[in-house]
């Protein structure tokens, strides 16, 4: 298990970011900000769809099955990516010349706060997702069959709220990318916040909102 979390860390984990640079390299700054948010709502439904489905395989098949079919559909999503998605179309060029970036990047001054704000944001949402599935086991006092029952919708709720804020609220407000960093983090707070000293399951699912609409 920790072999394979740590293969996911390593090299899974590249999967969103390595996408959003795809579509950053093929629209205009302008169109920039609506398509990557569109792409990561495709992470959103199957996230929303994923909770509730592996808990039905989980009852049927064992706690094991929703990993062993993630691993299959895992391989497929990437020999498809290999087979459909060619490097053909050029990345968009726009009429003022590319800033200089300094290599390493981190090193550049303009960067470097995005790049801290990144993994700050990515290390509080692990910590939150990794330990929110414990904290239900231990707030509704249930055993580890039992508490993929009550983390489908608690999850599906956080990725609809997820999907709330890429495909409706960032298209239609028009925000900057500084006030959806500040009002983001601060949505999320509230989520975690709300987590820590209840044990009310209604309570818990509108934690996961906030949580979601915050990470979205």
């Amino acid at each position: 298990l920790v072999l394979s979390r740590s293969l996911f860390g390593l090299i899974g984990s590249g999967t969103n970011p390595a996408a959003q640079a795809y579509v950053a390299d093929r629209t205009t700054p302008e169109e920039r900000q609506e398509e990557i948010s569109s792409l990561t709502a495709g992470f959103s439904v199957g996230t929303i769809v994923g909770p509730a489905f592996a808990a039905a395989i989980a009852a049927a098949l064992g706690l094991l099955s929703p990993i062993f079919l993630s691993a299959i559909l895992s391989a497929s999503v990437a020999l498809l990516v290999w087979l459909k998605l060619p490097e053909e179309t050029s990345p968009k060029q726009v009429g003022r010349p590319r800033p200089r970036i300094l290599n390493p990047m981190w090193l550049d001054k303009r960067i470097m706060p995005y790049v801290l704000f990144a993994m700050a944001l990515s290390v509080s949402v692990g910590i939150v997702f990794q330990s929110y599935g414990f904290a239900m086991m231990d707030k509704m006092n249930v055993r580890d069959t039992e508490v993929v029952n009550y983390l489908g919708p608690a999850y599906s709720m956080g990725a609809a709220a997820t999907m709330l804020a890429q495909l409706v609220i960032i298209p239609r407000a028009h925000l900057s990318n500084r006030i959806l960093m500040v009002v983001g983090a601060f949505l999320f707070s509230i989520g975690v916040f709300l987590i820590i000293p209840t044990d009310q399951y209604a309570v818990l699912i509108v934690a996961q909102f906030f949580v979601g609409i915050g990470n979205g």
